[in-house]
């Protein structure tokens, strides 16, 4: 017995699949510095290289980008929101 699915709608669910699937772009760093004590409670730094943008640009980093950095073990997850931070010293830098 030979099962018969409609041409059409099976097109339209494929190219709904491949709209949606595109429209959420993650983009995994490769390359980073990971720094700090590494104790409990204590504050750590993940610095990585990114597109040269300024909070006086059109495409604001404040607005259009967003930084999620996920730490996992075992079956524990946590996400945690980062920041920009522009050269990391923009108070003694004057940087953009």
């Amino acid at each position: 017995m030979h099962l018969q699915i409609p041409r059409e709608p099976y097109l339209l669910m494929c190219t709904l699949i491949f709209v949606f699937s595109a429209c959420n772009k993650r983009e995994k760093i490769q390359n980073y510095v990971l720094d700090g004590s590494f104790e409990k409670w204590h504050p750590i730094t993940l610095t990585f290289d990114g597109p040269q943008i300024s909070e006086t640009d059109a495409d604001n980093p404040f607005l259009n980008y967003a930084l999620q950095v996920d730490f996992q073990n075992g079956k524990d997850l946590y996400t945690v929101h980062g920041f920009y931070a522009a050269d990391g010293d923009a108070a003694e830098t004057s940087a953009n």
